[in-house]
């Protein structure tokens, strides 16, 4: 089979191609979700319907673990290099390592599932055994979960994206439709959750057939030592990747968990609600952070390592034209967008609070750009480094802010923390591009 064409550079008309592709697909499906959820929880009710939100969020966070993002980088600079007969050396030492990954996760899922239900979630009891069940499948499952996140990334390296968001979109919207109707036809959590991973199987098919050119092409181990060497690149790399995906939930989420523990888990749902809003802005910057990542990859191995901080200038102006306008529109009508949505729980603190978290988003959203721009030139360490950096930070100021301020405390200490990650990361990538340019 032919190898695969290297990747194309990132232009203007390609960078607002792409973003659609990806807006596309992860939108389409928040908007069948709108539909299925309220179906869901009247045919569930809320405790079963709890344990499937749980399901939903396991499945999320091992479909987004592990070494995938080292995959991609090095994928995309061996496209840039148009160095084909490195395409199989790092796919297979990607897929290995997330495979491993995968196991371990497996056994120890399976091994505290029965500690997660009774002791920390807290499952109401007559729903426990259904949670326990759906545990120890997903545990099963976690290995073509880790594997489909790699090829997920091979494909983000190639730029193939209008396939990837086709393929995502489907298996995404499947992810509500199926249990909204299992449903309506009285199945319970564990059909609904076999389905689930029914259909992340069939997702990893569905990259698979598209992929799998980067798993053929080249010779499978025409050079052992270089082959050593190249995983061992891979594993630092994924190493301090993982560090970001294990403290960055931390730092968004945090907050919500301090709330609750020192003022109240009704002051959690109050604060939930703007925060969420907020939150659902960042899928341009993420969309637009997917096609930067491999594309600034790519462009350093051409020996184009100056057209970083270009492509970082137009990936900027974009979230910062799209993200801008609605930030400007959320602070201004914060008041009557909470009050059509939540009625009379839009207090002037909740409202106060989505007007504190505005200003963060924008920082968030522009922070993915430095980011991207990190890891593309191959500095995980320096992303992975700052977190663990913000992590006390973050801690004793969001312990300071919702102590004397409650809710509107908690959204200062969530945008102190965006306005400090931006900073650090955009000041990082300065100097490392700077430093090229010298």
């Amino acid at each position: 089979m032919a190898a695969p064409t290297r990747v194309p550079d990132l232009t203007t008309r390609s960078l607002g191609r792409n973003t659609v592709y990806n807006v596309l697909g992860q939108g389409l499906p928040l908007l069948v979700a709108l539909v299925a959820v309220p179906v869901l929880l009247r045919g569930l009710g809320e405790v079963r319907f709890g344990v499937l939100g749980l399901v939903w969020v396991f499945l999320a966070v091992f479909s987004d673990f592990g070494f995938h993002r080292a995959g991609t980088r090095f994928l995309a600079r061996s496209l840039g290099a148009d160095a084909p007969e490195d395409l199989n050396r790092i796919a297979w030492i990607t897929v290995g390592a997330q495979i491993a990954l995968g196991v371990a996760l497996a056994l120890l899922m399976a091994a505290s599932s029965g500690l997660l239900v009774e002791s920390v979630l807290q499952v109401a009891p007559e729903a426990r055994e259904e949670a326990r069940v759906a545990f120890l499948l997903i545990a099963a499952a976690t290995p073509i979960l880790t594997v489909a996140a790699a090829f997920r990334g091979f494909l983000e390296a190639a730029q193939r994206f209008a396939v990837l968001n086709l393929i995502r979109a489907t298996a995404s919207t499947l992810t509500y439709v199926l249990p909204a109707g299992a449903v309506l036809l009285g199945w319970g959590v564990i059909p609904i959750v076999l389905l689930l991973l029914g259909v992340r199987a069939l997702l990893l098919v569905g990259f698979w057939v598209v992929g799998r050119d980067l798993l053929v092409g080249g010779a499978r181990d025409s050079a052992p030592q270089q082959g050593r060497l190249r995983a061992r690149e891979i594993l630092a790399f994924g190493g301090w990747t993982t560090v970001s995906t294990l403290v960055s939930p931390v730092l968004v989420h945090f907050d919500r968990f301090l709330l609750g523990a020192l003022v109240s888990v009704a002051a959690v749902g109050l604060y939930t609600a703007p925060l969420e809003l907020v939150m659902r802005v960042l899928l341009v910057p993420g969309s637009i952070a997917a096609i930067l990542f491999p594309a600034v990859s790519s462009v350093q191995a051409q020996g184009k390592r100056l057209i970083a901080a270009s492509l970082a200038r137009k990936a900027s102006l974009a979230i910062l034209a799209v993200v801008g306008p609605l930030a400007v529109g959320l602070l201004i009508f914060a008041g009557p967008i909470l009050r059509t949505w939540l009625g009379p729980q839009a207090t002037p603190e909740v409202v106060l609070a989505l007007q504190i978290l505005t200003p963060g988003v924008l920082a968030n959203s522009l922070a993915f750009v430095p980011f991207s721009v990190l890891q593309g030139l191959g500095r995980a360490d320096v992303t992975g480094k700052l977190h663990l950096l913000e992590l006390p930070v973050h801690i004793a100021v969001a312990w300071l802010c919702i102590s004397r301020w409650s809710i509107a405390g908690a959204a200062a200490a969530w945008s102190a923390r965006t306005v400090l990650d931006a900073g650090l990361l955009f000041f990082a990538a300065h100097r490392l591009t700077a430093r090229s340019a010298a």
